[in-house]
């Protein structure tokens, strides 16, 4: 365990003996490094979108999100959902089970992931 993880652990202890209610998950460095890779590698694909929808302007869409509301762009015109958030809220809605537990077989199909521009990031493009 990583200095910082035992200095959590620690830190939730003595929050619990005060009586002092986290009411956020404390995440391990390692998860926080996962999330920031995988937020940075969202936030790449979403501006390749952007450049690559001044060349191919068909090749991008706004869409209306199934969840929220908000709009975004896609490259998918299968894409419903505006995030991985709202992804995962209307599926626990639908299916009464946190996706992010599930395992999913590994694919022998090649696919391009799918380009999200999220709400937030087209608001600021159109300001």
């Amino acid at each position: 365990m990583a200095n910082l993880d035992k200095l959590l652990a620690q830190a939730l202890k003595l929050a619990e003996q005060a009586g002092v209610e986290v009411e956020e998950e404390v995440k391990s460095n390692k998860q926080l490094e996962r999330e920031y890779a995988k937020k940075k590698e969202q936030d790449s694909r979403a501006l390749d979108g952007i450049l690559l929808s001044q060349h191919h302007v068909h090749a991008m869409m706004v869409r209306v999100c199934s969840w929220c509301g908000a709009k975004f762009q896609t490259n998918f015109c299968y894409q419903a959902v505006c995030s991985e958030e709202c992804r995962v809220a209307e599926f626990m809605d639908h299916f009464k089970v946190d996706p992010r537990k599930l395992t999913l077989p590994q694919s022998f199909w090649e696919y391009e992931p799918v380009i999200i521009v999220e709400p937030k990031v087209l608001a600021g493009l159109y300001r």
